[in-house]
Formats: structure tokens, sequence, C-alpha cells
């Protein structure tokens, strides 16, 4: 998102910046020119820069005569040259495509819908990268199969943390294989502030494990700044294998304390190991979560059979472990529809 950029002054009167602009139905709708000021040709955007700002065209010169209102469009989400050379009395605006971008994800109403393997992996890096925008919201629209993908790369990197809606709709993702080096690895890498996850299961198929590095999770690996992050209707059935700490079905660490997490009907049946301060939920809960009608039956070595860190319970349940703040329960009652009539709660009301 470019609120603001200070472009380069290549030669008298013409300056120059290159970087991705976005196409509409990818994030932002392209880009327009603004000055600090009212217009005026005479004005050089040397201090302080132009504003690029939602919208644009890969046209390879644009006349500008001063209408700040003056936008164009992109056909399509690259890396682009814009120059913009000063005459006595117009701009001449020039954008060379630099580098394409190859997104062919179907979007609806500005949400990414994801049906194949390579939806998803595209999804991944291109928003790791910045042309899809951190903030994006996606949806799975059927189970998708990653057992075509080698190493899967996590959705979303510490400096472009998910802060969007990811909704499974109920869906499985299959056969992910996460076995890397590097630390912080889930189906989601980081996740920031206002990430909602919700209706998605990982499967048992997925293949969870670290050769060294902490903080490996099924769903999201850590997150570090403030705000809330929502899992809800998610489950993990997938084990998890770590080597180093903070080694968890859900979020590995929630780094610096300042992350309020939040799990609502949520379970896991996954059996979690590592080195040290594993938790079936969280390695680390930070500052606080709260748990709602969410259950463990998945083992849990070298930790906690629930979560480390500051949690609030309610009516929740697991069949391992002797956490008193969660409700024992007898691993027959798992599969008679007992435990589900515990989690469905008081009906009374409805």
């Amino acid at each position: 998102n470019l609120a603001k950029t200070t472009m380069t002054e290549v030669s008298t009167d013409v300056f120059e910046w290159t970087g991705v602009l976005t196409a509409t139905g990818v994030g932002q709708e392209g880009f327009k020119l603004l000055t600090q000021k009212d217009w005026n040709p005479a004005i050089h955007p040397s201090v302080g820069g132009l504003v690029l700002n939602e919208v644009g065209s890969d046209v390879a010169k644009l006349p500008y005569s001063g209408d700040p209102d003056t936008k164009w469009k992109l056909s399509e989400t690259a890396e682009y040259k814009l120059r913009v050379t000063f005459r006595t009395e117009d701009v001449l605006v020039e954008l060379e495509k630099v580098k394409g971008f190859e997104i062919d994800i179907p979007v609806v109403d500005g949400v990414f819908q994801l049906s194949t393997a390579q939806h998803l992996e595209t999804f991944a890096k291109k928003l790791n990268e910045g042309v899809i925008l951190n903030n994006s919201n996606a949806v799975l629209t059927q189970d998708i199969d990653l057992s075509s993908i080698a190493a899967w790369t996590a959705i979303g990197i510490d400096s472009k943390k998910y802060t969007g809606t990811f909704d499974g709709q109920g869906f499985r993702i299959k056969s992910m294989k996460i076995n890397g080096s590097l630390k912080e690895q889930g189906f989601f890498g980081v996740a920031g502030a206002g990430a909602v996850i919700k209706n998605l299961i990982i499967d048992a198929s997925c293949v969870i494990e670290s050769t060294g590095p902490n903080c490996f999770a099924a769903f999201v690996g850590c997150c570090n700044n403030d705000g809330t992050i929502i899992f809800e209707n998610c489950g993990n059935e997938a084990n998890v294998v770590g080597k180093a700490k903070n080694n968890a079905a859900f979020l590995g660490c929630n780094y610096g304390n300042g992350t309020k997490l939040v799990f609502n009907n949520c379970y896991n049946t996954g059996k979690i190991s590592g080195g040290w301060e594993n938790g079936a939920f969280s390695g680390w809960t930070g500052g606080g979560a709260t748990f709602n009608n969410c259950y463990n039956i998945g083992e849990v070595t070298e930790g906690e059979t629930w979560a480390r860190g500051s949690k609030t319970m309610n009516n929740c349940y697991q069949t391992v472990g002797t956490d008193q703040d969660v409700t024992k329960i007898d691993a027959a009652i798992v599969g008679t529809g007992e435990l589900c009539y515990k989690l469905n709660g008081d009906q009374t009301t409805i």
C-alpha cells in the first residue's frame, strides 16, 4: 500500500520510482498522482515525494495536466517503473512494466477463492512478497491436497504478517509438508492483529517436522504484536514434531505477550512433541488466551497438555494431562456423542 514514496531525480525535471503497483481485484485499484500541495507543474516532487494512492494503467505515456483526480487502472499486478517528466504547462507520466506477476486466482467481492494447491502456493508467496496485501481475505472452496508441493511456504512473514480473514468453510488441508530449518512455521508463518482463521481443518496426512528451530505449529508459527487473533471452528489432526521449544497445534509462540488470543470451538487430536515448552494449543499464550468450547485428546511431550501461559477456560475438555483449568474426561465418551453434548452447552434458550 503505497501511501507516499520519494522519487529519484534522474535528470533535470525528470523523476523516477520503481516498485510494485497492484491491479484491481488483487487488493488495490491502481494509482493516481498527487503533490503535497495543489498540483502545480512548477513544483518538483523532490521534497516529500509524490503520493501514489489507489489507482493506475500500464499505458506507456499518460498526459497529465494538473487535475489531482486524474486516475488510471492497471491491467495486472506487476513491478513498474514510474517516470514523471515536468514540462512548461503539463506533466508526462510514463509507466514501464519491469516485471509481471502471475496471480491466477479467482476473486469474488474482493475475496480470494482458493481451490487448488497452485492457488494456495501463489497466495502464500505473493502475500509474503507484498504483491498481495497481507490483510487480504480468502476462502477455500474445497479440500486442498498439497502433496505436489515439496515444502510448504507459510502464509505471512514478520514484515508481512497475515492480518486478514481466512475461511476454510469446513474444508481440509491435506498432505502439507513442513519439514524445513526455518523457525516460526505452520500453515501460517506469522499472524498479526486482526487475523481471523476459521472453519479450517489441518488433516492427519500433513507432515509437520522441524529440523531444529523453534515455533513449529500446524496453524500459526508465531505472532508478535498487539491486538487480537481469533481461531474459530478449527481443528488440528496432524502430529507436530519439533526439535527446539514452543511447538503446538495452533500457535507456536506469542512473542512480546501483546496479542490477545481467542479460541472458539476448536480441537486438537494430533500428538505434539519437541525439545521443551510445548503445548497442545500453544507453546506460549503470552498476555492471555480465552478458550471457549474446545477440547484436546492429543498427547504432549515436554510441555503443557493444553497451553503454556495465561489462559481463561470456558467449557473445555481433555482426555490427557492434569491441567486443573480444564475438565478431564474419559476417552470413551469422545466417540459416543457425550463430548459433543458437553461442548454444545446449555441449549435451552435456542
